[in-house]
């Protein structure tokens, strides 16, 4: 059944067709191409769903897939399959970056960038101490990949201010929120 012509629901119909006629591939191809605009949009269970029904071989061997999948694990609070997950894609990400097999460098970006914010929402909702969370926090607005990320930075300096309201320091968390503000 047609949902309509809207753009959304057409990803929707082609990648519900693909399931029916078992075509993985094409499946995987266009839920990799669009689940980290339906995460953004906050649109996790159909991402959910489409990932429960890829074999996992397919999922891990795309690095998109697996940050999605990592995702919707970290959603649902099953941190030690999220964590994997992240692990395989930064794995597969390095090989791709080291075969040098055509990977779009910004999307390649985006993607580390994607992994550095989920390892810090994993770290707080495993309830890593403080000092933990602020580390891996540190670590990544440190590294020079996130320059032309906004949204992940901003995303970092909301979670590094709520590590200084959880210390108690409330003047450094207001100015580290008006950063993340700032950033949009």
């Amino acid at each position: 059944a047609q949902n309509g012509s809207r753009p959304e629901n057409m990803v929707s119909d082609a990648v519900n067709h693909a399931f029916e006629t078992e075509d993985m591939d094409f499946a995987a191809s266009q839920i990799e191409t669009h689940t980290l605009t339906l995460i953004k949009r906050g649109e996790i269970g159909i991402t959910r769903k489409w990932l429960e029904s890829l074999p996992d071989e397919t999922i891990r061997s795309r690095p998109v897939l697996s940050i999605a999948q990592a995702w919707t694990s970290a959603k649902f609070k099953t941190l030690d399959i999220a964590e994997d997950l992240l692990a395989q894609a930064e794995a597969t990400l390095a090989m791709d970056y080291a075969l040098d097999e055509g990977v779009d460098r910004s999307a390649q970006q985006f993607l580390s960038n994607q992994i550095s914010v989920l390892q810090v929402i994993i770290s707080r909702v495993r309830g890593d101490t403080t000092a933990k969370q602020r580390e891996i926090v540190q670590k990544a607005l440190d590294s020079d990949q996130l320059a032309n990320d906004t949204a992940a930075r901003a995303t970092l300096y909301f979670r590094l201010g709520l590590c200084y309201l959880d210390l108690g320091k409330h003047d450094q968390a207001e100015q580290i929120f008006s950063q993340a503000i700032e950033l949009g």
